[in-house]
């Protein structure tokens, strides 16, 4: 919920969901400018989005959100990469929440100058 909200005020349309399951059917149903991914669905479910991600070709910008400094971190970022997704460094817990909005405003920004579009709401 905290992460739906900070999207909400960076100008993204949030669409939460709470299991892996939940997660499939989005990306599967969707494009997403950002994926946000906690962690504490554990590594095989981030593995596995992260293998269905990979298979819908998904071009959206992920953040990890987890301690940086576990083994499960390091290897969840690992397995990202080696399938060429574009993900971000991790966002610790707990969130600053202000950071969040601000890296998704200037993701949003971004995407929009990328577009040829002046971004709207900042």
């Amino acid at each position: 919920m905290i992460i739906c909200r900070a999207a909400d005020k960076a100008g993204y349309i949030p669409a939460g969901a709470a299991n892996l399951a939940e997660a499939t059917k989005l990306v599967q149903s969707a494009a997403f400018d950002c994926i946000t991914l906690d962690l504490s669905l554990g590594r095989a479910a981030a593995g596995d989005l992260f293998s269905r991600l990979d298979a819908v070709a998904c071009k959206s910008k992920i953040f990890v959100v987890g301690d940086r400094d576990t083994a499960e971190c390091r290897e969840t970022l690992r397995i990202a990469r080696s399938l060429g997704l574009d993900v971000e460094d991790p966002v610790a817990k707990p969130i600053d929440v202000g950071m969040l909005r601000y890296a998704l405003e200037q993701l949003r920004i971004q995407g929009a100058l990328q577009r040829g579009l002046a971004p709207v709401g900042v």
